[in-house]
């Protein structure tokens, strides 16, 4: 026999604190562990990164100089098939010059009432670590393009990484964009040539061979949350002007070389790589859904696409739906206090 309580107390969540922990970038602690997890580096960035500024570090571009043959930003904005393409293309360059994370130790922090002479005793904090963006070149035909200050483990990383550390905004430096990159950001502009946003990205080849900095902007739990609303509404409920698209990343051996195109531009990549839609949501399908990640609203069914592997395996027509599901929702109950949470009913048990 069971019994219990007819009340139930459900508190809500959209209180002061829960905002403050989902509207702040996402915790570096959490982006280095995700990013050396068994997630693809290419979805964690897709929809980790707002996005990337890529900017000429040469003479020939003073920092006072924001024109297009100096400057470009790079929207991860699921609307513009333009952005969508060049983003992806300046994330796949990274993720094959070997994109990592690196922990280091910062310095003991001095506290109220230390003096000068100690170190590491009673007036020294415990230090916390520090997160940066490094890289891991794996390949002779990339090492080259890397500078040895910004390779992951290097003493002279230790020294430069200040600028890259993890946060709202980390620049990495010193990046020698390839002739490769440069003619593929120039293909898919040509490719978008009846776009009037093709406009802000002139003179794509004036990047090939020179030196770069990369200034990345990480999202928010929020705005991660309203990226993937994004994608769904994309996939959808286009606007007028735009066709239905399902945004799609690459899934491969880890190791092996990272394809440059897009999804968009190339479905079936060489080296093992395969493509998955990001998010993939299916309307009042009643026989192929899955009725523990349905939805219905204003009379209309929302389902992840069920089936053979779906959530274990990303061939599946799922994708990568419930690593974002998983993901989304660890970072919402990070954030979530205990006390916050909806409380359950006690059930009496009486043993016979």
């Amino acid at each position: 026999m069971a019994s219990g309580g007819p009340n139930f107390q459900v508190a809500t969540l959209e209180t002061n604190e829960f905002f403050q922990g989902l509207v702040p970038p996402i915790p570096s602690q959490l982006f280095d562990l995700y990013f050396h997890s068994e997630f693809p580096h290419d979805l964690l960035l897709n929809l980790f990164i707002e996005k990337i500024v890529m900017r000429r570090t040469d003479p020939g571009c003073p920092l006072r100089n924001h024109e297009p043959r100096c400057e470009i930003t790079f929207q991860n904005y699921p609307g513009t098939d333009l952005q969508v393409e060049l983003f992806q293309a300046v994330v796949g360059y990274l993720i094959d010059l070997g994109l990592s994370t690196e922990q280091i130790a910062a310095a003991p922090k001095k506290v109220s009432g230390s003096t000068g002479d100690d170190k590491g005793g009673a007036g020294a904090a415990a230090p916390s670590p520090d997160y940066f963006f490094c890289f891991t070149p794996r390949m002779h035909r990339v090492a080259y393009l890397v500078p040895s200050d910004v390779v992951c483990g290097t003493p002279e990383s230790v020294r430069r990484l200040a600028s890259s550390r993890l946060g709202r905004v980390s620049n990495v430096g010193g990046i020698i964009v390839s002739e490769k990159l440069a003619s593929l950001l120039s293909e898919i502009v040509a490719r978008h040539a009846d776009d009037l946003n093709t406009m802000a990205f002139p003179g794509m080849e004036h990047f090939s061979g020179q030196r770069v900095s990369f200034k990345i902007y990480t999202r928010s739990t929020e705005s991660a949350i309203y990226y993937i609303g994004e994608v769904v509404r994309r996939q959808l409920y286009p606007d007028l002007d735009m066709p239905p698209r399902h945004v799609q990343i690459k899934v491969g051996p880890r190791f092996n070389p990272f394809p440059l195109k897009p999804c968009s531009i190339d479905p079936y990549p060489p080296l093992g790589w395969f493509c998955v839609d990001i998010f993939a949501v299916d309307v009042n399908n009643l026989l192929g859904a899955d009725p523990i990640f349905s939805v219905h609203y204003a009379g209309v069914q929302y389902s992840i696409p069920a089936g053979a592997g779906a959530g274990s395996d990303y061939k599946s027509r799922a994708g990568a739906s419930y690593t974002v599901l998983s993901i989304l929702r660890q970072l919402v109950i990070i954030h979530t206090k205990a006390g916050t949470l909806p409380a359950t009913a006690v059930l009496s048990i009486p043993l016979r």
